[in-house]
């Protein structure tokens, strides 16, 4: 790592994630880490945050470290209820492990309804997991 900082070689990786949840009856839907008021909730062993989860695949898979269910499958009961947060944290920290860092994500959130106005909370909920960037569409 000092060598390639020295040289200013930096490796860049991109990786993809992609999660999907079914509506189930509840009180709300959790994006992000922000919980969205709603009758319906998302059906999952953890908090089912499809946002999260789709980021820390994809940060796992720029590392060619397996799949999220690898490292926490929903096998496991202490995963059941889980905030998708410890998730995605045990993701940056693998990079950083690795003497990398997240430097920017981009999130696609397809739902029915639209939640553009919790972007900047979803955002700002994001960033306090050492994600640099993120913009959120």
């Amino acid at each position: 790592m000092a060598e390639r900082r020295a040289s200013h070689a930096w490796e860049y990786r991109t990786g993809s994630g992609y999660d999907v949840h079914r509506l189930i009856e509840g009180d709300g839907v959790t994006l992000c880490g922000v919980t969205i008021p709603h009758d319906r909730r998302l059906e999952g062993h953890s908090d089912a945050d499809v946002a999260m989860h789709a980021l820390t695949d994809a940060i796992l898979g720029a590392i060619a470290a397996a799949d999220i269910g690898a490292h926490f499958p929903p096998s496991d009961p202490q995963w059941r209820g889980a905030p998708s947060w410890k998730f995605l944290d045990h993701a940056v920290k693998l990079v950083a492990a690795r003497g990398g860092q997240v430097t920017h994500c981009d999130i696609t959130i397809i739902c029915e309804r639209r939640g553009s106005s919790h972007r900047d909370a979803m955002i700002a909920k994001l960033a306090e997991h050492r994600i640099d960037r993120s913009r959120i569409v």
